[in-house]
Order: C-alpha cells, then sequence, then structure tokens
C-alpha cells in the first residue's frame, strides 16, 4: 500500500487506520530541505528535528521559498495498541499549494522530472474526495506498515515568494477496548477455553447486524473478523456465529494454546477493538433460559422406563417477553424410572476425565454419567446427570458443577412431587 501524495490548497485531513503500533518514515531527498520557523503565536516546541505532542496543535511559517521546497524532519509517536493517527494540516495563508508526504521507511521519495516517486515500501493509498478528507486503511498484521516506530512528516511548498502560515494537529488514538466472556456465564475477567463459545462486546464492531446461517462456520460476518492470537504467537481467525455494532459472538479457534492471548476485532479491514483473553484447559459455563448466566438452566430431562422407553421434557418455560422464563418441575416418573438432566454449556470438553466432572443437585451429590461435546452444534458441551429420587418434591433447587476443581455458573431446576 503507498505512501500517499495529497494536494491542498487550503485545509487537509489525512487520517490513518489501523491496529497500529508505530511506523517509521525518514526521507532521503535530492532537492532542498526547508527549516521551520515557529511564529510567536506558537504555544508548542519548534518542529525542527522535534516531535508534535498529541492533540497539541503547532502554528509554524514555511518559506518563503525560492524553489519547491520540502519541509520536514519532525515527527509523533504512536504508542503500541494504537488504532488512529490523525494529522490536521490547516493552511491560513491564501494562493499557496502544498503537498503532505507520509511513509516509513528509511528510504522515501525523490525528486525524479519534475515530478515525485514514491520509492519506498508501500504502506498506504488514498484517493483526494472533494471534501479534503482521505482515508487509508492500514491492516495489520498483513501489511507491513504494521510495526512499532514512528510517523515522520513532511510538507512540500510548491508556491514561491510568500510564506505560508500553517497548524499542524497530529492526534493519536487508541484502540477501543474488547471484553471477551463465555457466552454461557457472561462473568467478565474469567478465562476462556480453546472450542469454547465466546461473546466479545465492544462499540463499533460491526456495520450491521447478521447470524451465521450455514457450516462451517464463516470467519467474516457484515465485514467483521475476529483474530485469536495465542501465547505461542499463532493467529488464528476464529469462526463466527453473530456480529453486531456491540457484540459479536464467535468460536474460540481449535488449538489456541493455553496462556495469555490476544482479540483483534476488525471491521471492513480496520481495527475497531482489541483485548486480551486468558485462555485455560476448561472454563466451565451453563447456559440458562434466559440467556443471562443466571437462574433456570437451559436444560432438558429424560426419562428412561423400565422397558427401555425414553421420553424427555424441557426444564423451563418461557413468554414472550426476554427474561420471562421460569422452571417447569421435573417429574420424577415412577420407582422403576431413570431421569437424567441433560445440561448444555461451553468450556467443558477439555476436562481430564469424565470422573473429574462433579455436581450438586439441591446440595445433594449427583452421578455425572456424561460429559463432553454435545455433537450437533459448534462448541456446545452436554453434561449428563441421574437425578436422585430423594429429590422428589424438592421444588427449585440449586445446581452446582465443577469440572477439574473449576467451578461453572450456578443454575436453577425444578424438581416436582
Amino acid at each position: 500500500m503507498p505512501s500517499q501524495i495529497i494536494r491542498i490548497s487550503k485545509h487537509y485531513q489525512i487520517w490513518i487506520l489501523s491496529g497500529l503500533q508505530h511506523v517509521l518514515f525518514a526521507i532521503l531527498m535530492s532537492f532542498t530541505w526547508g527549516a521551520l520557523a515557529p511564529t510567536a503565536a506558537a504555544q508548542a516546541p519548534t518542529l525542527q528535528g522535534g516531535r508534535l505532542t498529541s492533540g497539541v496543535p503547532v502554528r509554524f511559517t514555511l518559506g518563503p521559498v525560492s524553489e519547491t521546497t520540502l519541509f520536514g524532519n519532525w515527527s509523533i509517536s504512536v504508542p503500541a495498541g494504537a488504532a488512529l493517527l490523525k494529522v490536521e494540516l490547516e493552511l491560513t495563508t491564501p494562493n499557496v499549494t502544498l503537498d503532505l508526504y507520509t511513509s516509513r521507511d528509511p528510504v522515501g521519495l525523490r525528486l525524479l522530472g519534475g515530478g515525485f516517486s514514491e520509492i519506498s515500501t508501500r504502506c498506504g493509498n488514498s484517493a483526494r474526495p472533494s471534501s479534503g478528507y482521505a482515508a487509508i486503511p492500514l491492516t495489520p498484521p498483513t501489511t507491513s506498515c504494521a510495526f512499532p516506530g514512528d510517523w515522520y512528516l513532511a510538507v512540500i511548498v510548491y508556491t514561491r515568494a510568500v510564506a505560508a502560515n500553517v497548524t499542524v494537529t497530529a492526534t493519536v488514538d487508541p484502540v477501543p477496548p474488547v471484553t471477551s466472556v463465555s457466552a454461557a456465564t457472561f462473568v467478565r475477567g474469567s478465562a476462556l477455553a480453546a472450542e469454547a463459545i465466546a461473546s466479545a462486546f465492544g462499540q463499533g464492531l460491526a456495520g450491521s447486524t447478521e447470524a451465521a446461517s450455514v457450516l462451517p462456520l464463516p470467519t467474516s460476518l457484515a465485514g467483521t473478523a475476529v483474530k485469536v492470537k495465542d501465547s505461542a504467537g499463532v493467529e488464528r481467525l476464529a469462526p463466527l456465529f453473530f456480529v453486531s455494532p456491540g457484540q459479536v459472538n464467535y468460536l474460540v479457534p481449535e488449538g489456541t494454546r493455553l496462556g495469555s492471548a490476544t482479540i483483534t476485532v476488525t471491521s471492513r479491514e480496520r481495527v475497531v477493538g482489541a483485548g486480551s483473553l486468558p485462555i485455560d484447559a476448561v472454563v466451565p459455563g451453563l447456559f440458562t433460559a434466559n440467556a443471562s448466566g443466571r437462574g433456570v438452566a437451559a436444560a432438558l430431562a429424560l426419562r428412561v422406563s423400565a422397558d427401555g422407553a425414553q421420553t424427555s421434557q424441557t426444564a423451563f418455560r418461557c413468554g414472550a417477553a426476554p427474561g420471562s422464563c421460569v422452571p417447569v418441575p421435573v417429574d420424577l416418573g415412577a420407582e422403576s424410572d431413570q431421569v437424567f438432566l441433560q445440561l448444555f454449556g461451553t468450556g467443558i470438553r477439555g476436562r481430564s476425565s469424565v470422573s473429574a466432572v462433579r455436581a450438586t443437585i439441591g446440595g445433594e451429590a449427583a452421578e455425572v454419567v456424561g460429559a463432553g461435546p454435545q455433537g450437533q452444534f459448534v462448541g456446545l458441551d452436554q453434561v449428563n446427570v441421574r437425578l436422585s429420587r430423594r429429590l422428589i418434591g424438592r421444588g427449585e433447587v440449586d445446581v452446582v458443577l465443577t469440572v477439574d476443581g473449576k467451578a461453572a455458573n450456578t443454575v436453577t431446576v425444578s424438581i416436582g412431587g
């Protein structure tokens, strides 16, 4: 992506969008370098060999010059994790023509045959819209521009014999934060497991709302993508369930290593959010009927009769309004019947063994007869627990599940009389 050369006459802005860390530019040229002369009204340090401070306007005078002259040798430091560098150049002197140059390489711009030719590694490209604004997307890590460093800037003055009064304001914005949680529990600050279903919350994560409608799950919806880089430095695209401006539901990619990971969300190839993501082997979470991580479990009850016949019922009932789900009493049937509670969750499949999955229902130990991937839905895990007849008539009781010693969110079921 080339550096930009944009002709301006009155007012100019250039936006450099990226999950940018820093970028470097040094200009080597075969034409005149100009010095920067601050005006008396300048409130910031001279730009001769110095730096701009984010958000602080600096006024200075260019020229007058007797030939086409490049003024440069100033820079702004962009900290790691920045999303946007905005450089606003305002010219208050009429009838003066300027160009602004940016790049990142030691080999920069050169005067060739009366025009300027870009010979550096290319980092960005922009059009010249009539509004005077230009957008230059840099998409780390797929471009060479997403490396730590500084932005160095230069202005070329073409108009001779006129001193140009210019104000430069450079502003650095950080990448907006993204918080990832288990899509079952919504507990902030907890870890996630590989192949678990996660929800990322932020702002401007997608341009529209869209849900996946095909399998395998797509890695882009409505122009939004999620990348997870694990502790080994391996970055993977995450399969997506759902995207909206404020929330993205995704699957932590298979193979994500244990330890500290990072998540980067892009929309239309622009970084719109980033955050940290601790990865553990198991992080159990149980889905609830009200999709809140609390209250009645999103569970089924399977009753097996003595003759092998099977019947099932849902353990909840929901009204039309969100959050209206309530428990439905589970019927334990005849003395000879066996009833199993089927709990659904995520972050469980990495358990060391089924015996490492334990449950209590209504404070009593319950036998776990199975725990692992549900098999039909991506990222969904299932735990089957035998219901004791000692629970008959207890009504609404707590279900407490632990996997390899890690507790899931507590949910409830109701046991009939």
